[in-house]
């Protein structure tokens, strides 16, 4: 990632990314309005709007929203899918993982490719597994930034 100071950023480039950040937090609560927000957060409307017009986050809402909700800080900050990373015997229970779900999926039949979405159901089953196993949290990213009104 790139060190770039962000408050070195002109104002309008850090206002807009507060309002992503605040897109991101609604989100993550599964709200619609920032004034649901002021109440999660036990402020008011007024406080999370000096946030846009300031171009600063503070950090304690971005940890409670990360903490209460499980959203990645990579992603509430940087609107990025986090990076995981595994120690060697992680990886390796991995590929024990990976494994023990091929050798289901040769047991019924499922890899031949004439078994009629065989190849597909496996990919799926796989996929969701993974998931599941990572503990991957799968949630639609669209960014849209925040209008910030008047009351």
């Amino acid at each position: 990632m790139d060190n770039i100071n962000f408050k070195k950023k002109p104002l309008d480039q850090r206002r807009k990314q507060v309002r992503l950040i605040i897109g991101r937090i609604l989100k993550s609560y599964e709200l619609k309005e920032v004034k649901e927000l002021a109440t999660v957060f036990n402020c008011t409307y007024g406080a999370i709007k000096n946030w846009g017009s300031s171009g600063k986050v503070p950090l304690d809402p971005l940890f409670q929203c990360h903490f209460e909700t499980g959203s990645s800080l990579d992603w509430l900050v940087h609107g990025t899918d986090p990076i995981v990373v595994f120690n060697r015997q992680r990886a390796n229970d991995l590929t024990g993982h990976m494994s023990a779900e091929l050798s289901s999926g040769a047991r019924y039949k499922l890899i031949e490719e004439k078994c009629e979405g065989g190849i597909e159901m496996l990919a799926a089953g796989l996929s969701e597994s993974l998931l599941n196993w990572m503990k991957i949290k799968i949630i639609e990213h669209s960014d849209q930034p925040v209008k910030l009104m008047d009351k």
